[in-house]
C-alpha cells in the first residue's frame, strides 16, 4: 500500500508514512523488509531515495528536492541551501497542529499515516507556520521506543500525549524573516536580490536573530536565554535592519556606539557590541559570516580610536583612522588638558566636547591632525623657549609684547592656554636675527648686545630687533663666547641713525616668523 506525496515532503517523512501505512513498527523495520537502509535515507543518499520513490510510486527527483542531505557531521543540505546541524531542532519533533489536522482531513482513510513532515519544521529559526499563522508545537517527551527520525511514529505519540495540540500553539503572524527563510528553503526565492542572499541559509538566519536580539533586548542579552516568542520578535526586528543591506546594518551599529560614548567603559569591540561581536569573533574561521565582519570592521575602524596594534576580529588595524584626546596624549606624551585646549583653538574639535571625557572626544586622523602632531612634538613653554633663545625673562616679555615672537597658541575665548612656542619658529627667528652677524675673535669696541644698544639709543629692544630682522643694520657681529640672543652685537650709533629714518615706523614691526 502507498501514500500520496505531500507538498515539499522529504523522503524521510515519506518512508515513515509508508511504514505506518503497511503496518510496520517503524521505518527502519519497513526499509529492512524492502531491502533498504533507512539510515541511508536519513543521510539523503540519492540511490536510497530513488528506491523508496520507486516503491511508493512517486517522482524520485521531486522527492529528493526537499530531502536533507548530510555530507558530513557539521552541515546538512537541502536544494541549494546549507544549514549547520546546530540550526536543526534535534530534541524531538516540531509541527503545526493545523497542518496535521489538514492532512488528516485530506486523507482520512490513511489514519496515522496521513500527516507528513514539512522541511521547515526542522529549522529552529522558523517558529511559525506561514500558512496558518500559528506557532509550531515542540514535543520532546518521546518515549524510549520512539525515534524522532521516524516522523509518523513520533507524531502519533505527540498527538496522543498532547490530546488537543492546537491549544499548545498560539496564533501569531509569521515574521518576514520566517517567510524569507521558507522561500529559500522551498527553492522559491529569487536569490541575489537581498544582501542576506549572499549568506548561507543558516548564517542569514542566525545573524538576523542575533542583530534583532541586540536591538530589542540590549547588548548584554544572551540569545540562549530568550524564549521562542522573544526570538521570533528578534528575528523580525533583525530583518527590518538587515533587509537594507550594509547601509541598514551600519545604521543599527550607530546605536550601540552612541550608547557606548555616554558610558564609562573602555573603547573596544567587545565593549561596543557585546555578545554579538563575541559570537562573530568565535566564528571567525567560518567564511559564512565574512560579509558581516567586513561591515562591522569598516564601521568600527572609522568610528573608534584604535591604535595600529589593536585588532578587530583578529586582524591588526594597520593604520590609525581616528584619534581621541586620550590616545593622542599617550602618543605625544602631552598632558590631555593642554591637548584639549590646543585642539579647540585649532578648530580640530568643538567647544561642545568640553563635557566629554578624554576617551570620548574623537576626531579623524587626517592631514590637519598630522600637521598638528608635527607641531606639538616641538612645542616649548615660554620658559623653555627663553632658555632656547638664551635670553632673559624681561627680554622675552619685550619680544612677545611687540609681537616679534608670536606664541603658537594663547587665550581664545574661554579657552586659556599658557604661551607655547614652536621650535621651528624660534629657529627661524634666530636665523633671521643672525643672518648679517659676523663672528670675530675680538668684537668691535663700540658694539654691545641688543638691550644695551637699546638703552644707549634711547629706544626699545624690540626696535633694535626689528632693525636686525629687516636687515637695516650694517655693523652686526657675534660674541664668540656667547650663543643666542645675547651673542648679537650692534653699534648703538648706527641704531640711532637708522631710527631717525623717516621710513622706519614701529607700526610696521615684525608680527611673526616667516619662512
Amino acid at each position: 500500500m502507498t501514500v500520496p506525496l505531500g507538498d515539499r515532503e522529504p523522503a524521510t517523512s515519506f518512508a515513515s508514512r509508508l511504514a505506518r501505512r503497511n503496518g510496520c513498527i517503524n521505518a527502519w523495520e519497513f526499509c529492512e523488509d524492502m531491502g533498504l537502509k533507512y539510515s541511508l535515507i536519513l543521510k539523503g543518499d540519492p540511490t536510497a531515495i530513488a528506491e523508496i520513490a520507486r516503491l511508493g510510486g512517486v517522482d524520485a527527483e521531486k522527492l529528493a528536492c526537499h530531502t536533507f542531505r548530510r555530507p558530513n557531521l557539521r552541515i546538512v543540505e537541502i536544494g541549494q541551501e546549507i544549514i549547520t546541524r546546530t540550526e536543526l531542532f534535534r530534541s524531538g519533533i516540531r509541527f503545526c497542529p493545523d497542518c496535521v489536522s489538514s492532512d488528516l482531513a485530506a486523507w482520512p482513510h490513511l489514519g496515522a499515516a496521513a500527516p507528513y513532515q514539512r522541511p521547515e519544521w526542522h529549522l529552529t529559526t522558523i517558529r511559525t507556520c506561514t500558512e496558518h499563522g500559528r506557532a509550531l508545537v515542540s514535543f520532546s517527551q518521546l518515549s524510549p521506543r520512539t525515534n524522532r527520525g521516524d516522523f509518523s511514529q513520533a507524531i502519533g505519540e505527540a498527538l496522543r500525549e498532547l490530546d488537543t495540540p492546537s491549544t499548545h500553539a498560539v496564533l501569531r503572524s509569521p515574521s518576514q524573516l520566517e517567510r524569507y527563510l521558507l522561500a529559500r528553503l522551498s527553492g522559491r526565492h529569487n536569490k541575489q536580490r537581498d544582501w542576506l542572499d549572499h549568506f548561507p541559509l543558516y548564517a542569514a538566519a542566525r545573524l538576523t536573530e542575533v542583530v534583532g536580539c541586540t536591538k530589542l533586548y540590549g547588548l548584554a542579552t544572551r540569545r540562549g536565554l530568550l524564549t521562542d516568542d522573544q526570538l521570533q520578535r528578534a528575528g523580525s526586528a533583525g530583518w527590518d535592519i538587515l533587509k537594507d543591506g550594509p547601509a541598514g546594518f551600519e545604521r543599527f551599529l550607530e546605536g550601540p556606539v552612541k550608547a557606548f560614548w555616554s558610558s564609562r567603559h573602555d573603547a573596544g569591540p567587545k565593549s561596543l557590541l557585546g555578545p554579538m561581536y563575541e559570537w562573530l569573533a568565535e566564528n571567525d574561521t567560518d567564511p559564512a559570516y565574512h560579509l558581516a565582519r567586513e561591515v562591522i570592521s569598516a564601521f568600527l575602524l572609522r568610528t573608534i580610536p584604535f591604535g595600529v596594534k589593536n585588532r578587530v576580529f583578529g586582524t591588526p588595524v594597520g593604520r590609525r583612522r581616528i584619534w581621541s584626546i586620550h590616545t593622542l596624549a599617550k602618543e605625544t606624551k602631552q598632558h590631555p588638558k593642554r591637548l584639549r585646549k590646543l585642539l579647540i583653538t585649532r578648530g580640530i574639535i568643538g567647544r561642545e566636547s568640553a563635557e566629554l571625557s578624554d576617551h570620548r572626544v574623537t576626531f579623524p586622523a587626517d592631514n590637519s591632525v598630522s600637521d598638528f602632531l608635527e607641531e606639538i612634538g616641538e612645542l616649548m613653554s615660554q620658559k623653555a623657549a627663553r632658555a632656547y633663545l638664551k635670553t632673559s625673562r624681561s627680554q622675552m616679555a619685550v619680544l612677545i609684547r611687540a609681537d616679534t615672537l608670536v606664541p603658537y597658541a594663547t587665550e581664545e575665548g574661554s579657552v586659556a592656554i599658557r604661551p607655547l612656542f614652536l621650535k621651528r619658529h624660534l629657529d627661524d627667528f634666530l636665523r633671521r636675527l643672525t643672518i648679517d652677524a659676523i663672528s670675530t675673535a675680538i668684537p668691535p669696541s663700540r658694539s654691545v648686545n641688543i638691550p644695551k644698544a637699546a638703552k644707549a639709543a634711547r629706544t626699545s629692544a624690540a626696535a633694535v630687533v626689528d632693525l636686525l630682522l629687516r636687515r637695516r643694520l650694517i655693523h652686526v657681529s657675534r660674541d664668540p663666547d656667547l650663543q643666542g640672543y645675547f651673542s648679537i652685537l650692534v653699534d648703538p650709533a648706527e641704531v640711532r641713525d637708522r631710527l631717525r629714518d623717516a621710513t622706519f615706523s614701529l607700526a610696521e614691526s615684525f608680527s611673526g616668523p616667516t619662512g
